[in-house]
């Protein structure tokens, strides 16, 4: 019985591919990085012809915008809604730091935009629409970035087929 290499890139891609996914909850896990890592992979060492430019020009325009995304989402929200500017950094900071607790990635920036507003003397509820403004960010975030995600995913596989 021979060990057959193919087999051993298609399981990275495959982990490159679900930890993407984890990516999308878990801060420091890079999701569309680990996407493009997978279609490079592929790319390198198994078939270098089923992926055309067109292909690689529009993941690298996507991998930047999702990334872009991911530091400002939350923190756009909250300022349109009357956010102090801190707002931009009080949101990825609050995942980072409570992304350990159960529904940290949700819990972190709420919590890290009330306190930072509460400490600009907004009056409570303004705060507490702020903050939730910030989570709804998040949220709509990672709903869009699945969808790219997947979308992406598709594709590759449509094309490789």
């Amino acid at each position: 019985m021979s060990f057959d290499l193919n087999m051993l890139w298609w399981g990275l891609i495959i982990l490159l591919f679900v930890l993407s996914y984890v990516g999308l909850i878990v801060p420091g896990i890079p999701d569309a990085p680990l996407m493009m890592g997978g279609f490079l992979v592929y790319h390198f060492l198994i078939d270098d012809q089923s992926l055309s430019w067109w292909f690689w020009i529009t993941m690298g325009i996507l991998i930047v915008v999702m990334v872009t995304l991911d530091w400002i989402s939350g923190g756009l929200a909250a300022k349109k809604l009357g956010g102090s500017k801190g707002t931009l950094i009080a949101a990825p900071l609050g995942v980072l730091c409570f992304f350990w607790l159960p529904f940290g990635v949700v819990l972190g920036p709420f919590l890290m935009c009330l306190i930072l507003e509460l400490c600009h003397k907004k009056p409570f509820t303004t705060a507490v629409k702020v903050a939730a403004g910030t989570v709804v960010g998040f949220i709509s975030n990672i709903v869009v970035k699945i969808i790219a995600l997947t979308s992406a995913k598709a594709w590759f596989f449509y094309l490789i087929a």
